[in-house]
């Protein structure tokens, strides 16, 4: 267990929140802008699709893998691919490139990005806060987790009516930068791993176990 815990916490979901919260606003905001330039209610269906159901999918086996990952690093490659994938569309975005279909794709992979970053961040906290602090520290995450799902669509919506979407994806691009930072300022220790945890027979039975749990 890492020494002074508390200010490694602080400092790693300090960052986390920034990003969670960025990333939740810009997946809200192009999902509104397509909305009110298509004025189709399919456009906001399958925004809303893509946006969500990779991660959902994703879910299912990404927390396997992310136990036999070094967490920090895992945390960081995710926050860096979702920003990239903001970075691009908000390329898109300022040289007037808004086909649907390439933010349908770059929102997708977004989405692939969150099934990654999620459970790696939910999987560190056992790593750093003592165990019997693990009950008030999950509440923490459930906090980052419920102010980004109600103050996203807000502030998506704000952006929307007041900034252009090249300035409102930058968001997400600062967000991930200041949660990497923040990332680099510590470390978290990975668990001991487990005899034959490498072996794709045992990933497959926690795949199993997983499902039946």
């Amino acid at each position: 267990m890492t020494t002074n815990w508390k200010k490694t916490f602080a400092i790693i979901w300090a960052g986390q929140l920034f990003s969670t919260l960025s990333s939740t606003v810009v997946g809200y905001a192009v999902i509104f802008w397509l909305s009110i330039k298509t004025g189709s209610a399919e456009v906001l269906a399958v925004s809303t699709i893509a946006t969500l159901l990779p991660q959902l999918v994703l879910g299912l086996f990404t927390g396997v893998l992310v136990d036999r990952w070094d967490r920090r690093k895992t945390m960081i490659v995710a926050d860096l691919f979702i920003a990239l994938c903001s970075a691009v569309m908000a390329l898109l975005f300022w040289v007037g490139e808004t086909s649907i279909g390439y933010i349908y794709l770059l929102l997708a992979l977004r989405s692939v990005g969150s099934a990654f970053h999620v459970p790696a961040m939910q999987a560190s906290t056992p790593l750093i806060a003592p165990e019997s602090q693990l009950m008030r520290v999950a509440g923490v995450n459930q906090s980052i987790f419920s102010v980004s799902t109600i103050a996203g669509p807000a502030i998506a919506a704000l952006f929307v009516n007041s900034l252009s979407m090249t300035h409102a994806l930058m968001f997400d691009v600062l967000g991930a930068i200041l949660a990497t930072v923040s990332l680099l300022m510590v470390k978290i220790p990975n668990p001991e791993k487990r005899e034959g945890s490498e072996d794709s027979g045992a990933m497959v039975r926690e795949l199993k176990e997983g499902f039946n749990a």
